[in-house]
């Protein structure tokens, strides 16, 4: 939900879903976070696998990751209503 990449795809004609532009607003990541299942955490936690091991798990197995947490920054300085983003909260 970038609305500068957005806006570069659609003069690339790019074929993605523009919902930045839809909103009409900039989303800005801020942060992301995997919680991985207890089963999986506890062999990190316990060192039977590393955080890699891990992660590329997540890429091939299904039930590794039990929940993704993003923050997202809305920055609407295209709209006038203040300056863009300079630092996150």
């Amino acid at each position: 939900m970038n609305r500068h990449k957005n806006l570069d795809w659609a003069e690339r004609n790019v074929n993605v879903t523009m919902l930045a532009l839809m909103l009409d607003i900039n989303f800005v990541m801020v942060s992301a976070l995997q919680r991985f299942d207890d089963a999986w955490r506890r062999k990190l936690e316990s060192g039977e696998l590393s955080l890699d091991q891990v992660r590329a798990a997540a890429g091939t197995q299904l039930g590794v990751v039990k929940e993704l947490e993003f923050v997202l920054c809305a920055d609407k300085s295209h709209l006038g209503l203040g300056d863009p983003i300079t630092e996150v909260p």
